[in-house]
């Protein structure tokens, strides 16, 4: 068995891989342990208080690069991380990406002293037109949201649409104020001419 851990002051995360059936299928998927107490984000998401119970967000986004550099710029741990969960002031501290689906992801950053961990589970890939995953956040692992990007490609240009289903009613417009903010860093980083390796 493989297992993950994310330590801090004061918790420790460890993910291990399970298999769960799924329309008659095995799937293997990560479920993550705080602090002895075991929990799934996809479980959390396909069970817990459901986006129609909760605010969701939705935010376009044009680019004058192709859908695969854009597409590529989520699971490329060196790209991802210097806009994906960054701010303006720093990148993030570290990152650790496993795309594939039912792989898992992880972005670590230092907050006053104590380390913030952004991490999730992919839910489906196709390259270079969809990403969905499960995002939850250190310190609030029963707020599993899901993310699901869609890119349509258009000759060199491209266009994202972002949903972040399932937010906590007090962080729909934080939320909303740093997506734009992401993918507006997104936009210079690959319209800069930086290559996702």
């Amino acid at each position: 068995m493989m297992t993950i851990n994310l330590t801090n002051k004061s918790e420790n995360i460890r993910m291990r891989p399970v298999a769960a059936r799924s329309g008659g299928q095995v799937e293997r998927l990560l479920v993550q342990e705080y602090g002895g107490q075991t929990f799934n984000p996809v479980q959390a998401w396909l069970t817990g208080p459901r986006a129609d119970k909760r605010p969701s967000i939705s935010i376009d986004q044009g680019y004058g690069v192709p859908a695969e550099r854009v597409y590529d710029a989520f699971l490329d741990p060196g790209t991802a991380g210097k806009w994906l969960f960054a701010t303006a002031a720093h990148q993030m501290a570290r990152v650790e990406i496993d795309p594939r689906v039912g792989g898992s992801y992880s972005f670590a950053d230092r907050e006053d002293d104590r380390e913030v961990v952004h991490a999730g589970v992919y839910l489906e890939l196709v390259r270079p037109r969809r990403l969905v995953f499960t995002l939850s956040v250190e310190g609030h692992p029963q707020a599993v949201t899901r993310v699901t990007t869609d890119i349509i490609p258009l000759a060199q240009r491209c266009a994202l649409t972002l949903t972040h289903e399932n937010l906590p009613s007090d962080r729909a417009r934080y939320m909303e104020a740093r997506w734009t903010g992401m993918l507006y860093g997104l936009g210079l980083i690959l319209e800069q001419g930086a290559e996702v390796d």
